[in-house]
């Protein structure tokens, strides 16, 4: 493949399963699939006894941004936009301070990324989380 090939934000030259677009919003290296992965995507984290439903976490690129993190948020030229549904199929996923609540303040780790926790809203058992980033 060309270099220009392996470029590609949808390109994956390190072939460790992570596309560069999202190795880049999450820190990671895409020439190197040893350890690169490690806190990528979605991480489910513990609930403590002040919170009402699921949390999650993930890092994103740090820096002065656009949006918030319940509806939107642009940093890098990178958007980030949490979508949560009650059902996989569902075509109606939604997003917004009404499903989605940021827990905390990001935590900064120094290296040009940070990682936030945010928190699903609503009574049904089951609820999915999705994570799209993108790039114009």
């Amino acid at each position: 493949q060309s270099r220009y090939t392996l470029a590609q934000p949808l390109s994956d030259p390190d072939g460790d399963g992570w596309v560069n677009l999202m190795e880049f919003a999450q820190g990671s290296s895409p020439t190197s699939s040893s350890g690169s992965q490690v806190g990528m995507g979605l991480q489910a984290t513990t609930n403590s006894g002040s919170t009402n439903g699921p949390t999650f976490s993930f890092r994103r690129r740090s820096g002065s941004g656009s949006g918030s993190t319940e509806s939107g948020y642009t940093v890098d030229g990178i958007t980030y936009t949490l979508r949560t549904s009650v059902s996989l199929g569902s075509p109606n996923w939604q997003t917004g301070p009404a499903v989605i609540q940021q827990v905390g303040s990001p935590v900064n780790h120094g290296d040009g990324t940070e990682t936030v926790t945010v928190r699903l809203f609503g009574t049904n058992p089951a609820s999915f989380l999705k994570m799209e980033v993108s790039s114009p």
